[in-house]
């Protein structure tokens, strides 16, 4: 015993375990809807399609109506006298009839609004539950369980004569194409006459089962035969001629039925059958015998169940609706069967994974499947699982291939690349592995491989390297080891016709030429050679030489050796990502995207997405693949989808459009307009009625999210408009005559009918002829009567001003008397202020003459017991200067002496005089003039003492040589840079930078720029005789117009750039002999002019020895937006870089300057070729010099001591 249970359980692990895993199932392409979706009820009795193209779906709990978009679903809530609905059925496009459990239920439409009105006793008999519902002649039947009911349009009535049995039971109704009217019931098959109320039955008599074996289902045939469903006893072919039965069939579960409960029954457009049973749906053919002696056979072309993709395998309606879908109404939702031509394979029907990345077909029919979580094989109609043959068939696999010796290989990123040999032995799959290339053996993350002509195995790999195996060793090409490969990923390999190899990259493609030794030559293709393509995903040669690249998020590119041509979303590629191409037929190309599969002939695009079967909504296709029987396979990321073309159609039946309901300024538009505007009727609308908002719908069950619309409203638009929207408005129409149009449109451009609607805007009253022939004598007495108040009014005004006039002249006269006494007493005290003024100017005199005797008799006499005044060598209209000589230290300095005149006796003339020496220290640098005391002697003199310059300033200079070298020009201005971007960083402006400033002194170490008169400018005005040109007097604008920068002759903030304006003008004069701005000097105004508005003359144009790299530094400097210019310390740069020098600033704040290549003028020597100063070495110019012995008596404001 013990033996025989080992034996059991030894046997059960060979073909349980050890052998492959098979499953039967495959999916079809099933739109599933349930109460998750919208749907009143998951129970569905009966299926509708109305004239409008809507499907009305009767349910356990209410009735559905299905447009496309949505569910909308009706109950007791809403009126119906029963949730438990049977049937509907439509009389008229806006009448529809509804039978329910207890009853019937009107319902009509009004302007998108549904009234329901559910019929009482008294208006209809009770027949227990309505189960159908006919019309003929306009009378309408209603076929209930117990009996049925006639309306005649205007009452209900029970049809007479019916069979009296009390075990009678109705169950159905059908009409067939001669108008006459069939009813299923427990006893047998019943043709009722309408008119005569006669009626006959077909029972058991007539081959017709009977024994209370209820009809659930009527359909007449293509030929004419009729096919009762039974609920017991399968289905029966019923043969008439003339109203004569001649023969009846049987078929149940024997002939191959899933289940003897069958429902209904229809023929397709292809003449094959539809049976729905409690076991499923049964597609059949019926083969016909040309023996009249025997009987027809039945014909089994697939039955569908749950596994296969419905929703539920008990199915009890089914529809066949104007565009060939096919709906079927199970126990467990709602099932839409678009077409046969895809079928579908996942987990459900045994893949391991849903992830699908690849399916090869070998040499015996059978479909490899790679999947992220390991290899199917599908053979025989059955799905098998390999990981049972070989552990590592059950990891994620990449990619799968069949080399030319029919080896199947096998590559995983994480494992490696595996080959295998299939055999067949007693019906059972064998599986030798028998190559492995794994990281040890140098193959890390293989993506892809190929074969070459010469039957090498080429591996792409995801870590930039190609791995070539020749069944012996392995060799590794990268960018570092192999000339023109590049240093990117690689993504993707294939062959071309002569065996050369294709590699895809991250960016661009590699292709790979196979010399007869075996060793590759690479050429590299990207945007330089026109393939603008990253992440090249696949490569694939088409049967005229092209070949296709496929990109994510480039497009798809093609390439006929020569030219490379792009195709995206804008040529109608349904996605710019795209995974592969095939060709079949030819010139025919089928290509893999983000959306689904394209189908590219001729140019044009056509999309196949989740609504034709290719994929899940939102689903990539990864891989496109035809097998033997010229079927395709695409590899998704939701199962694998085959596709039959056999089974293919064009869909040739447009969409319907229905107008859903209109609105009037934002409000639904009444139901007399509404009906008449869709009865096509012209209405008439006020004039201030004239905002229109249309909804409409158009109704497709193939691709319903590719409909759109066109529409046009004659009148107002000139062209049709294209929308995918539901709703088009259109505001404040003007009076007149307009015809909206709408038409639905599918995804083939197929259009629906158009509807109308006729809309006419009245002109507004004041438009009228009534009105326009009654103004002229309403405006004439209009005009009168407000002369007439015109003239009243003007009279009572006139009178009132009048007296207003009287009174204002009073107190005019009253006022001037008063002006005139203070007219007077104003005219003594300006004698008064005149006395005064000749007074002080009489003084001020004195002043002057006091002073310039004093100044005369200044030198010799001693300053704070510190300084000897020796000689005067200048003065001013502010101050006089002499030279001194400090008595303890013995040096020679200069000391000006504050000046009092007319217009600077005063204590803020002082301060300002005392901020210099402040200003001056607080720069202290080299390139600027040094104060070194200051002080008030104590008979009141204030004065500065500086340091004492000689030589000459440059405005002396340009005097004597009108204008300078470029070399000149840079031992000037890179002092003044370099000290003026002290001064700014210490937050002093120099305000007057001109030649008259920049003092060139002669040291004993050579010339020094120096910057001087920091803050007098600011602070002390010039004489009146200078008044024109130097406007520095208390309250007007500090500085000299011909150098002052724009915003500060506009009066707006300004900062340290304004002195960059000024060197720029100084630069200006230097190179040109002139200032770029010039007029009158008694014209001041004139010159603010331009400088606000005016750009400078060409430099290079006045002087052609000046680069045009010089020109530009200068116009910079002179931009008359300060955000424009650069600092101090960027011009300087600039300027010196232009001009071939290199400096530094050393510790002291001096410059260093290596002269590397100069631009000099043409007086100099130079090469006449390049006109460039050679040097054989660099030299080093000192530019200014820092004496040793230099002294500063002070160093910062805290060691000056001004009076308060």
């Amino acid at each position: 015993m013990i033996k025989q249970i080992f034996l059991l359980v030894i046997i059960f692990y060979v073909f349980f375990i050890i052998s492959p895993i098979a499953s039967f199932a495959q999916k079809y392409n099933f739109r599933n809807y349930t109460t998750q979706d919208g749907l009143a009820n998951n129970l569905v009795i009966d299926l509708l399609q109305d004239k409008s193209g809507r499907v009305w779906i009767s349910t356990g709990d209410g009735v559905s109506c299905y447009d496309g978009t949505k569910f909308k679903n009706y109950t007791t809530d809403d009126g119906l006298i029963n949730n438990r609905v049977y049937t509907v059925y439509q009389q008229f496009e806006h009448l529809f009839w509804i039978g329910t459990e207890t009853g019937i239920t009107k319902l009509e439409i009004k302007n998108g609004q549904e009234i329901f009105t559910p019929l009482t006793e008294k208006e209809a008999p009770k027949i227990g539950a309505v189960a159908s519902i006919l019309e003929k002649d306009g009378k309408v039947l209603f076929i209930g369980k117990t009996g049925i009911i006639k309306f005649d349009g205007q009452n209900f009535s029970l049809f007479p004569n019916l069979p009296s049995n009390s075990q009678m039971r109705f169950r159905c109704g059908y009409k067939d194409s001669r108008g006459n009217l069939w009813i299923g019931s427990n006893q047998g098959l019943i043709k009722l006459d309408i008119t005569s109320y006669e009626y006959r039955i077909y029972g058991s008599q007539y081959g017709i089962l009977s024994s209370d074996n209820l009809i659930r289902g009527i359909y007449q045939d293509s030929v004419g035969d009729f096919w009762l469903s039974f609920q017991e006893s399968g289905i029966i072919r019923v043969c008439f001629q003339n109203q004569t039965i001649t023969k009846t069939q049987i078929f149940t579960q024997k002939d191959g039925l899933p289940s003897d409960l069958c429902f209904k029954i229809i023929q397709d457009k292809a003449g094959n059958y539809w049976v729905t049973t409690y076991n499923g749906l049964v597609k059949f053919s019926l083969e016909k015998s040309n023996n009249p002696n025997q009987t027809d056979k039945l014909q089994i072309l697939q039955i569908y169940q749950e596994q296969n993709g419905l929703v539920h395998s008990s199915i009890s309606s089914i529809l066949l609706d104007r565009e060939n879908n096919l709906w079927f109404g199970t126990h467990h939702g709602l099932s839409k069967l678009t077409n046969e031509k895809f079928v579908s394979y996942d987990v459900g029907t045994g893949l391991l994974s849903n992830t699908i990345y690849k399916t090869v077909q070998d040499s015996d029919g059978d479909i490899w499947v790679a999947t992220h979580k390991g290899v199917n094989l599908l053979t025989n109609n059955k799905t098998l699982a390999l990981s049972t043959i070989d552990p590592i068939l059950d990891n994620d696999t990449n990619s799968l291939f069949i080399d030319s010796k029919g080896k199947i290989w096998v590559i995983q990123e994480q494992q490696g690349v595996f080959a295998f040999e299939k055999k067949q032995k007693d019906g059972k799959l064998l599986l030798k592995r028998v190559v492995s290339l794994e990281s040890k053996d140098g193959v890390n993350r293989p993506i892809n491989l190929v074969e070459d002509r010469l039957g090498q195995i080429w591996i792409a790999t995801y870590t930039t390297e190609l791995v070539c195996y020749n069944g012996n060793a392995i060799k590794i090409y990268n960018s570092s080891t192999t000339d023109n490969f590049p240093e990117t990923r690689l993504l993707s390999i294939n062959n071309d016709s002569n065996g050369d190899i294709w590699v895809g990259a991250h960016e661009g493609a590699i292709k790979g030429i196979i010399k007869a030794d075996g060793s590759p030559s690479f050429k590299y293709y990207f945007s330089k050679e026109g393939l603008e393509a990253k992440r090249i995903k696949n490569i694939y040669q088409d049967s005229r030489g092209n070949i296709w690249f496929s990109s994510d998020n480039s497009g798809l590119f093609s390439w006929d050796g020569k030219t490379f041509i792009r195709y995206t979303t804008l040529d109608g590629l349904s996605s710019n990502t795209t995974y592969g191409v095939l060709e079949y037929p030819k010139d025919t190309f089928w290509i893999a995207t983000s959306k689904g599969v394209d189908r590219f002939v001729s140019g044009k695009f056509k999309n196949y997405n989740y609504n034709d079967g290719t994929t899940q909504k939102s689903s990539d296709v990864k891989w496109v693949m035809i097998d033997k029987d010229k079927n395709f396979w695409f590899a998704t990321e939701f199962g694998l989808r085959k596709y039959l073309p056999s089974l293919d159609y064009e869909v040739t039946t447009p969409p319907t459009i229905e107008i859903e309901s209109i609105r009037l300024d934002q409000q639904p538009l009444q139901y007399a307009k509404y009906s008449q505007l869709l009865e096509n009727k012209p209405v008439l609308f006020p004039y201030f009625e004239n905002s229109f908002e249309f909804d409409f719908l158009g109704i497709s069950f193939i691709n319903e999210d590719l409909i759109y619309y066109q529409y046009q409203l004659e009148g107002f638009d000139k062209n049709w408009s294209t929308t995918k929207e539901r709703t088009v408005r259109y505001n404040n129409l003007i009076p007149g005559k307009y015809l909206f149009k709408i038409k639905a449109l599918n995804k083939n451009s197929l259009a629906s009918e158009v509807k109308t609607l006729q809309i006419e805007i009245q002109k507004p009253f004041w438009l009228q002829l009534w009105f326009l022939l009654l103004s002229p004598f309403t405006i004439a007495a209009s005009i009168y009567v407000f002369y007439a108040y015109r003239i009243r009014k003007i009279e009572i005004q006139k009178q009132h001003l009048e007296l207003l006039v009287k009174e204002r002249t009073n107190e005019v006269i009253f006022q001037k008397n008063e002006l005139e006494e203070k007219n007077e007493e104003l005219k003594k005290k300006n004698e008064e202020l005149i006395q005064s003024k000749e007074e002080l100017i009489q003084s001020n005199q004195k002043i002057e003459v006091i002073f310039s005797a004093l100044s005369d008799l200044l030198p010799g006499t001693t300053l704070d017991d510190k300084y000897r005044l020796e000689d005067k060598i200048g003065s001013g209209g502010f101050g006089i200067v002499f030279r001194a000589t400090h008595l303890n230290l013995n040096r020679d300095v200069a000391i000006k002496v504050f000046r009092p005149t007319d217009n600077n006796v005063t204590v803020e003339a002082l301060q300002r005089f005392q901020r210099e020496g402040v200003s001056a220290c607080r720069v202290n640098h080299p390139n600027a003039i040094s104060i070194l005391d200051s002080g008030i002697t104590s008979t009141g003199i204030p004065y500065l003492v500086m340091e004492l310059l000689k030589g000459h300033t440059l405005k002396a200079e340009l005097r004597k040589k009108n204008t300078l070298s470029l070399k000149r020009c840079a031992q000037i201005l890179l002092p003044i840079c370099n000290a003026l971007s002290k001064a700014h960083l210490a937050g002093i402006i120099h305000r007057d930078i001109k030649p008259d400033n920049i003092f060139l002194h002669n040291s004993p170490t050579g010339e020094i720029v120096k910057v001087v008169d920091f803050g007098i400018a600011k602070l002390l005005g010039d004489g009146a005789s200078n008044r024109n040109e130097s406007l520095t007097e208390a309250g007007s604008i500090v500085g000299t117009p011909t150098y002052m920068a724009p915003e500060r002759l506009s009066n707006k903030p300004y900062d340290g750039k304004a002195d960059v304006y000024s060197l720029g003008i100084m630069l200006y004069e230097i190179f040109t002999g002139d200032p770029p701005f010039q007029v009158n000097k008694e014209d001041f105004w004139s010159i603010i002019s331009l400088h606000l508005t005016e750009l400078p003359p060409s430099i290079t144009k006045q002087n052609s020895s000046i680069p045009q790299e010089v020109e530009d530094i200068v116009f910079q400097a002179l931009s008359k937006n300060p955000i424009n210019r650069p600092t101090t310390k960027e011009l300087a740069e600039k300027f010196a870089s232009a001009i071939g020098l290199k400096y530094q600033v050393d510790a002291s704040g001096g410059l260093q300057i290596e002269e590397i290549e100069m631009i000099v003028n043409n007086d100099e020597t130079m090469d006449t070729t390049t006109r460039v100063l050679k040097t054989e070495t660099p030299k080093k110019i000192f530019l200014n010099h820092n004496p040793k012995n230099k002294t500063n008596s002070f160093e910062n404001k805290n060691t000056l001591h001004f009076p308060e």
